[in-house]
């Protein structure tokens, strides 16, 4: 009966050992993270950080005036987009050590401001921003990087640097 025992034992060991060795080489995804806010009004302020959940996203959409957005976003693959519509709207976002990750900024209205910092190779900012007395900033600290900024309207001021 004791051998019948530890055989049944040695057996569950056995099993046991083999599942738990198959859930080991299981891993949870950090990738595909999404947030999405819709902000319309006044005075709203949006701080989001993102980090090692490659292939993800923010998307952040804020209208009238008096708005500001802190994005820093660092994983790979991963975007950003920001819609500012209104007046005195102000974003500051942060891309560093991402990889292919890309940045779209489209402000709408007059004396909005972006400041985009971007540390990821073969990653891209986009920036449009129509109406008057825009201010952009753009950094750009790595290779094979590109930046599209666009302003229509009178007074807008854009610096832009890559290294």
């Amino acid at each position: 009966m004791k051998l019948f025992k530890v055989a049944a034992v040695a057996a569950l060991v056995v099993i046991s050992g083999s599942a738990m060795a198959d859930r080991n080489d299981w891993r949870p995804s950090q990738s595909g993270a999404e947030l999405k806010i819709y902000q319309d009004g006044a005075h709203h302020v949006v701080n989001s950080v993102q980090t090692g959940a490659d292939g993800s996203l923010v998307d952040i959409n804020q209208t009238h005036y008096n708005n500001f957005a802190n994005v820093q976003q660092s994983a790979k693959d991963s975007n950003i987009w920001l819609d500012q519509d209104g007046v005195k709207n102000t974003a500051d976002i942060k891309q560093p050590g991402g990889f292919g990750s890309d940045t779209d900024v489209t402000q709408k209205g007059n004396y909005n401001a972006v400041n985009v910092n971007q540390n990821a190779i073969r990653s891209d900012i986009t920036i449009s921003q129509r109406g008057n007395s825009h201010y952009a900033n753009v950094v750009q600290t790595d290779n094979y990087a590109s930046a599209d900024v666009t302003q229509r309207g009178y007074n807008n001021f854009v610096n832009a640097a890559q290294y």
